[in-house]
């Protein structure tokens, strides 16, 4: 048996995808819009890095990202690959720990931890077998959430930008007032709000043309 597997094509170059297909998983590249790896129709994953895992807690992305992923599917599962319990002494230790009471008392999470991206591919793997062979769940992705008021679309809008989580949003809107003067706002205008790399790579997001290219997703290969 092997599991098929949908990735978020962001998670490409995390190390991970070479090591699912080296134990034989079919996977499939996608650009998903919640979570980084769908393993059924009720069960998606979303991985973190320790050193990411950290920071999200203070851009606010983490709680973003749980929010819906524990929307879009009933059994939402979190990965911290990494040591990070040898990283707490980088913050206060309450916040990590009352971070992740609030995650999984709060939005029905698991957190599964591993070491590095063979563990993550290992379990990966277990989860999708389990799901698709024993609980007979086919991969299914599920689109964005359904949005109904204005004040949600806006913030759905602001946290689609790479690196802006649900704080950084709000500070966004609260600042420029409407959507679309953040999006004509110059460099250095969102530079002040989010800093100069976040600003730098949105203007290249924003302003580089684009182009229609052929999709190619082969079982088993990167592509």
């Amino acid at each position: 048996m092997r599991g098929t597997i949908f990735i978020d094509k962001r998670e490409r170059n995390s190390g991970v995808p070479e090591k699912l297909i080296s134990i034989g998983a079919q996977i499939f590249y996608k650009e998903l819009t919640v979570g980084d790896y769908v393993v059924s129709s009720s069960t998606a994953i979303e991985r973190k890095t320790d050193k990411d895992f950290i920071t999200s807690i203070f851009d606010g992305r983490l709680f973003d990202q749980i929010k819906r992923l524990s929307e879009s599917y009933e059994n939402p599962i979190l990965i911290i690959e990494g040591e990070i319990f040898k990283r707490l002494d980088e913050i206060n230790p309450k916040i990590f720990w009352g971070a992740l009471a609030s995650i999984t008392t709060g939005y029905n999470l698991k957190v599964i931890y591993t070491l590095n991206e063979s563990q993550t591919a290992e379990i990966i793997n277990l989860i999708a077998i389990h799901e698709q062979f024993k609980k007979r769940k086919p991969v299914a992705i599920h689109k964005k959430p359904s949005l109904s008021s204005i004040n949600e679309w806006q913030q759905y809008i602001i946290q689609s930008l790479p690196g802006i989580g649900s704080k950084l949003g709000e500070r966004l809107l609260q600042h420029f007032k409407t959507l679309r003067k953040v999006f004509v706002a110059n460099q250095s205008e969102l530079a002040a709000i989010i800093g100069k790399s976040k600003a730098a790579r949105i203007f290249e997001i924003l302003d580089k043309p684009f182009t229609m290219k052929e999709k190619h997703y082969k079982q088993g290969k990167l592509t």
